[in-house]
């Protein structure tokens, strides 16, 4: 599940999100921030987790962000890994006293 978390996810959301929607945008000429934006809200709306929206939201748009400084989706789906890594840490090893 680890490994799922730190690459299998990263891997195929940013080639998604900050690769074919990013790229898909660009090419019809909408601007950078606006392409940030975009692909950051229908990258919190795709997890389909209402409580936690506000929290992908600016993690969509960090990712965009790095997306289009580097203008490599390898760059992207590297700081996705490095955002999920400390809940996959949390999933392996869990919090003690709080998780079973």
């Amino acid at each position: 599940v680890v490994l799922l978390v730190v690459v299998g996810a990263p891997i195929v959301e940013e080639l998604f999100f900050r690769g074919l929607l990013f790229s898909a945008l660009r090419k019809r000429g909408v601007g950078a921030v606006l392409t940030i934006v975009i692909t950051g809200v229908v990258f919190a709306g795709f997890h389909f987790e209402p409580t936690r929206f506000f929290v992908l939201l600016p993690t969509g748009i960090l990712l965009g962000w790095v997306r289009w400084k580097t203008g490599s989706t390898g760059a992207s789906m590297v700081a996705h890994g490095v955002v999920n890594a400390p809940g996959a840490i949390v999933l392996l090893v869990g919090i003690p006293d709080v998780t079973p």
